[in-house]
């Protein structure tokens, strides 16, 4: 009798797909958070990424028409860029900045240097994974 119930609980499979789902699900709930994580952190690099050029090709064309202004203003204006379409970056996870290098590498001409520093947001907070720190720097060399 006890052998007949230990073999019809061992053979019995109703509910084991139940606790296969339970047991995978985490899995790939997290693997899909993973790849949503992924597509808005290179979203956001991309974004970085096109804005400090658009920033450099207006600060180009700025001092070739003369009304290059100073570098807190074309800082003012990078974060303008940035946090309006089609970049769209969050001003509260952003900052940019604009300087002059103490030794400039090419002579004849100025250069400036543009950084830019974004946190991506992370859609993964329920594992602990925090926002995203990204950072990216472009030269702009002005030629006098």
């Amino acid at each position: 009798m006890i052998k007949r119930t230990t073999l019809g609980i061992v053979r019995d499979a109703s509910g084991s797909v139940a606790i296969e789902f339970a047991l995978l699900i985490p899995v790939l709930i997290t693997m899909m958070l993973g790849v949503f994580q992924i597509g808005i952190t290179m979203n956001s690099y991309n974004a970085m990424r096109s804005a400090s050029a658009d920033i450099a090709r207006y600060t180009v064309v700025q001092y070739q028409n003369g009304s290059f202004r100073d570098t807190n203003d074309l800082t003012t204006t990078a974060r303008t860029m940035a946090t309006s379409a089609p970049y769209m970056l969050d001003t509260s996870r952003l900052t940019i900045s604009v300087s002059r290098p103490e030794t400039q590498r090419v002579a004849g001409t100025t250069e400036l240097s543009v950084s830019i520093r974004y946190n991506a947001p992370s859609v993964m907070n329920l594992i602990g994974v925090s926002d995203i720190p990204l950072s990216y720097s472009q030269p702009v060399f002005l030629v006098e």
